[in-house]
């Protein structure tokens, strides 16, 4: 069975947000943080990103037989026009736009995996990829595969992570991973593979793939939660609740060149905050036990040709499992999520030396954890989650999710 993500969000309008919002400067970028545009959203927002001027693009359940692909246009009355519907699209494993403006996406749909692209006019092409690298064996019920996906910053290769499962045992058995990874390279203007390994996780298993990035110049990193390799020669028994946190570097090629540990005991069960910026860089956020018993989530990068993570800073309250966001120079990282107590926000490290830049607040309560996008420049974040103000909050009502673009 095939894992999909899918948030309570659709699109319902779109609204300036007054002269409230807080407006922050962020010392030495290019931009200062305060809320542009505001989504009020209320069903199923499948994936969301930005487009080059900064514009949300996403894709949203509305209820009808086919999500719909919407983007936001600044006409000066924030007019959102509906491009097409996606039609017979599952699941959207990745999302972006090209330097044409066409939408990218790698999406799952009752005939298979395929490159899904939207030219700005609306007009939409789908090249079917072929993920099933062993013809013995039929890839369904009986031999599940998961799958994820990342794409490069133009979006011309999307880089497709699958791991096959071992089949139930019985009913109650549910499907469990080999340890055994499979790497495809697909070129999004034909959905043609184009490079293909695979490559076998330390330990016998059972693991999580907790997040996916692609560099501009086709490196490869992935976060992975295994089984201590100690642990499966000592034959004890394994906590699959609490592995250890891995990141494994793959070159252009998709062969294997690093594996760098990260944290141990980490709990599994959700993703893993992950990103790369043009230097090939990875940086990720991790909560588990360091090298000095430590716990507690942290800011980490690892280097090309690195042989251990690098703590860039420690974080507060932030959640694990929020998202984050790297300018593709390396300078600031963007963290959406608790920043006190008392509300949430967006909190801005600078990359030079950890510190905290900024922490622009957005939210009195609620949650930030769905999809979020950095423009190419780094002008626009994007952000989304559910917020409401205390007075919401204490109503009882059901808050209205909300997709915030800042600038």
């Amino acid at each position: 069975m095939r894992h999909r993500v899918v948030l309570p969000l659709v699109l319902l309008l779109v609204a300036g947000c007054g002269g409230a919002e807080p407006t922050v400067s962020v010392p030495g970028a290019a931009t200062s943080l305060a809320t542009t545009t505001r989504l009020e959203v209320g069903d199923a927002l499948l994936a969301a990103t930005v487009d080059a001027a900064g514009a949300p693009v996403m894709v949203v359940d509305d209820g009808g037989t086919s999500p719909v692909l919407r983007r936001a246009r600044d006409t000066g009355s924030g007019t959102v026009v509906g491009l097409v519907g996606t039609s017979a699209v599952q699941s959207i494993w990745a999302i972006s736009v090209a330097p044409d403006d066409s939408v990218v996406m790698i999406a799952d749909g009752h005939s298979g995996t395929a490159v899904v692209r939207v030219d700005p006019a609306g007009s939409m092409t789908r090249y079917p990829v072929d993920l099933h690298t062993d013809p013995a064996r039929t890839y369904g019920s009986r031999h599940p595969m998961r799958t994820y996906a990342a794409l490069t910053a133009d979006a011309s290769t999307a880089v497709l992570l699958t791991v096959p499962e071992q089949p139930r045992t019985s009913v109650t058995d549910g499907p469990h991973a080999t340890g055994q990874v499979e790497l495809h390279r697909v070129d999004t203007t034909s959905g043609e593979r184009t490079a293909f390994s695979t490559t076998q996780l330390p330990g016998p298993g059972p693991f999580d793939v907790l997040g996916l990035a692609v560099s501009p110049d086709g490196d490869l990193v992935t976060v992975a939660a295994a089984v201590a390799t100690d642990g499966a020669e000592s034959g004890a028994s394994v906590d699959v609740t609490a592995l250890d946190a891995i990141l494994m570097r793959f070159d252009a090629g998709l062969r294997s060149v690093d594996r760098i540990p990260l944290a141990r005991e980490v709990m599994t069960g959700g993703g893993m905050p992950l990103d790369i910026d043009d230097s090939g860089t990875a940086y990720t956020v991790v909560t588990g036990r360091d090298e000095t018993g430590e716990r507690g989530p942290r800011l980490l990068a690892v280097t090309r040709n690195a042989t251990e993570a690098t703590v860039v800073a420690r974080l507060g309250l932030l959640d694990e499992e929020s998202p984050l966001r790297v300018d593709r120079r390396g300078r600031f990282a963007y963290l959406p999520g608790w920043w006190s107590a008392r509300g949430l926000g967006v909190t801005v490290v600078d990359l030079r030396d950890g510190s905290t830049a900024a922490q622009v607040p957005l939210c009195d309560r609620g949650f930030l954890g769905g999809p979020a996008a950095l423009a190419a420049d780094g002008s626009r974040l994007l952000v989304s989650g559910t917020c409401s103000t205390v007075d919401e909050a204490e109503s009882g009502e059901p808050s209205p999710s909300t997709l915030l673009v800042l600038r």
